[in-house]
This record gives structure tokens, sequence and C-alpha cells, in this order.
């Protein structure tokens, strides 16, 4: 399968920077760089009690 990055999305999503700060309390942090671009993101999670 070929996919092809849909750029005018991806600007869309960059420029409007919903959600675009650190959580506080975060469950889990994951961090992940893509080596080919250099792209580096920083992913948090939150999960109540219920959901673990």
């Amino acid at each position: 399968m070929n996919k092809v990055m849909d750029f005018d999305k991806y600007k869309e999503i960059n420029d409007q920077r919903l959600n675009y700060r650190e959580m506080e309390d975060a469950t889990v942090v994951s961090y992940y760089r893509n080596t080919g671009c250099g792209d580096g993101y920083r992913i948090y999670l939150k999960m109540d009690e219920s959901q673990r």
C-alpha cells in the first residue's frame, strides 16, 4: 500500500496548535523522533484509575 502525505491537512493541524502544551498530570509521557526528517513529538496520555 502506497500512502501519500496530505500536506494541506498537516499544515492545518500544525497551524491550529490545538493542545500544544505539556500535560502536567499525565499518566504516561512518550517521546518519538523521526530520524528521517528530525521531527520530534512528545505524547501525553492521562488515564483514570478505572482505565489502568
